[in-house]
């Protein structure tokens, strides 16, 4: 059990040097929305999947992202 916290304790050491070693022009920044934004793409997306009629066309749109 020591030898784990050990080196739970030392992986942390390790993140927290990570962390201070970037700068503020490392950071990007996202929009606060882009979450909400990117669950609303996605529920079109699924409901797209579920119309018969659009079926076929979304699943052949949607394979090369599916492959990234």
């Amino acid at each position: 059990m020591k030898e784990k916290m050990d080196a739970l304790e030392a992986r942390k050491a390790e993140l927290e040097g990570t962390i201070a070693a970037h700068t503020e022009e490392n950071t990007v920044l996202l929009h606060p929305g882009l979450a909400n934004q990117f669950r609303w793409q996605v529920e079109d997306l699924v409901s797209s999947l579920n119309d018969p009629a659009l079926k076929t066309e979304v699943s052949v749109a949607s394979d090369p992202l599916i492959a990234l």
